[in-house]
């Protein structure tokens, strides 16, 4: 069960803390679309709105596995979506080496990994991969399995973060099976993290120092 938010004024509307949400999934969707729907089911009430990767990129085309033309299609969809509260982007494998490279050129309010792609189990590190999180000046969450074949336990000494990268470590691998028990201690994981990193009563991005950190999610 998700934790209520204790540090809001009387009145605050607590099931739309946030301003849109979307979600970006990786090269093997549709079959990781399990990650975004734990996750929409336990924190879509509390954005003004949910986008999924089905609304987004309804079909897999000659753009998905293109870094490049994915990311640019990426930023032509957002720059027609309505102006608001600064946007939260999640991301699975590829969707979230997308949603983050995105974010470090915008003002995003945060951003939310899940199984980040730091190197490919087949080639070996490529730091075009991660480059980007050790100078990133939007807060990011970084949740990776422990036996991640893309990076696991040892993402935290082996790469290097900007200070407003939080690493989270959990027992799983990168297909993220995870209990629904341990989806709500993910989702919990989220929400804090959020909650610590966003103004949305102001719909700004608060400055307060960011940590990296290693916790289980059992």
């Amino acid at each position: 069960m998700l934790a209520p938010p204790l540090d809001r004024p009387f009145g605050f509307d607590y099931l739309k803390m946030f301003g849109a949400a979307y979600f970006l999934l990786g090269g093997s969707y549709p079959r990781d679309t399990h990650v975004a729907e734990a996750l929409r089911s336990r924190l879509a009430h509390h954005f003004s709105s949910w986008t999924d990767q089905h609304d987004i990129q309804a079909c897999r085309d000659r753009t998905f596995n293109n870094f490049r033309l994915r990311a640019r299609a990426f930023e032509r969809y957002m720059a027609h979506q309505p102006a608001g509260r600064p946007p939260v982007l999640f991301g699975r494998s590829s969707g979230a080496r997308l949603a983050s490279h995105h974010a470090s050129r915008t003002d995003a309010a945060g951003v939310v990994c899940l199984g980040y792609p730091f190197q490919s189990p087949a080639r070996g590190p490529e730091p075009v991969r991660y480059l980007h999180l050790a100078t990133t000046h939007v807060p990011t969450l970084i949740l990776q399995g422990r036996s991640d074949a893309y990076g696991g336990a040892d993402v935290l000494s082996t790469y290097s973060f900007s200070p407003n990268v939080s690493v989270q470590l959990l027992e799983t691998d990168h297909d993220m099976r995870l209990p629904a028990s341990a989806w709500d201690q993910v989702a919990n994981s989220v929400l804090s993290f959020l909650l610590g990193c966003t103004s949305p009563d102001k719909g700004s991005n608060s400055s307060p120092q960011r940590r990296q950190m290693c916790a289980d999610a059992n």
